[in-house]
């Protein structure tokens, strides 16, 4: 940052599928190619670890201190980030690419949300909605999503509970931050 100067570049054999950027956590950058997974290096590039992707398509959605969890089609893999070693692997809905790890549990909308146990892949809870969550964020254990195309709603993940639910003038949520 101080210099502007590159400080490692790493080429892949294969060509970045979509166009979502890499993810660094606790010193390893993420990213995924139309073959694998990738975690390296942060400081040095070196790889520490890669895993086989179904579909080109893949992409990072979320990472957590521990956790690494990858959309890859119809289906979700949860991975160590430090070695790679997979923890989960959960076939999904085509929005699920807005999943996020939090205490031990995946969160990923299909109509509605449900909350699965990395350890043992049961499902803990979910909710119903009759409309497909398009937009999704998370901050402190909270979920805010478009339950509905004109709703934002607050979900407590921790307690399970709705905090609360706005109505908004637009009739499409595209991205929330």
């Amino acid at each position: 940052i101080k210099s502007g100067n590159l400080l490692w570049r790493k080429y892949t054999d294969y060509w970045q599928a979509n166009n979502e950027p890499a993810l660094a956590e606790n010193g390893i950058v993420f990213f995924t190619d139309s073959k694998w997974v990738w975690a390296l290096n942060q400081s040095d590039g070196e790889v520490l670890w890669q895993q086989r992707l179904h579909e080109p398509s893949a992409e990072v959605v979320d990472v957590s201190k521990d956790m690494v969890a990858v959309f890859d089609s119809q289906q979700i893999s949860v991975f160590k980030s430090m070695d790679g070693t997979l923890l989960l692997r959960e076939p999904v809905c085509r929005n699920s690419y807005l999943a996020h790890i939090y205490d031990a549990k995946l969160y990923f909308p299909c109509s509605g949300m449900i909350a699965v146990s990395i350890d043992s892949g049961e499902t803990v809870w979910e909710t119903k909605e009759n409309s497909a969550t398009t937009a999704a964020a998370y901050s402190d254990g909270v979920l805010y999503s478009n339950s509905s195309v004109d709703v934002i709603t607050a979900f407590d993940l921790e307690n399970q509970k709705q905090i609360w639910s706005v109505p908004l003038p637009s009739d499409w949520v595209r991205e929330i931050k």
